[in-house]
């Protein structure tokens, strides 16, 4: 009975184990390995001011470059709406959609992934971005994780 008990006990400890191993996998974002997120936004409806998006900024040490995915949040996760992410250096001009540093579109989970372009060293630089889940919830951010 006592050994019964032992090896359930090292069963349950074993696939707890497994499952912390396992977790690292699931860590990994729509940016791609590499990318680590610096900073999420939140926004909020402008009228209910209920939570609708995270807009994720994520910086790459390797590729000297940063990502943004604009992703739904509460009532307006699962739900098709207009979606956008847009992401590009500070000094420079906004991108246009649909390149590598916009999306948008009817989307019913994010926008997304963006980049800011290939190329330029976003290493002690300064980034914007524009995100939006609908007509009512968006977030703009000027001169951001510079550095």
């Amino acid at each position: 009975m006592i050994k019964n008990a032992f090896i359930k006990a090292g069963t349950a400890i074993g696939m707890f184990l497994v499952v912390i191993a396992l977790s690292p996998v699931r860590a990994a974002n729509l940016c791609g390995s590499g990318y680590v997120l610096v900073e999420r936004y939140t926004a909020h409806n402008d009228i209910t001011d209920k939570l609708g998006m995270y807009a994720d900024l994520y910086y790459s040490s390797s590729a000297k470059r940063n990502c943004l995915v604009a992703n739904h949040a509460g009532a307006l996760y699962g739900s098709a709406e207009y979606t956008l992410a847009a992401i590009w250096p500070a000094g420079y001009a906004a991108p246009a959609c649909n390149s590598v540093g916009c999306d948008e579109g009817t989307y019913s989970k994010y926008a997304g992934p963006v980049y800011t372009p290939a190329g330029v060293n976003m290493a002690g630089r300064c980034v914007n971005f524009d995100a939006a889940v609908g007509l009512q919830v968006h977030k703009e951010r000027r001169n951001v994780h510079c550095g």
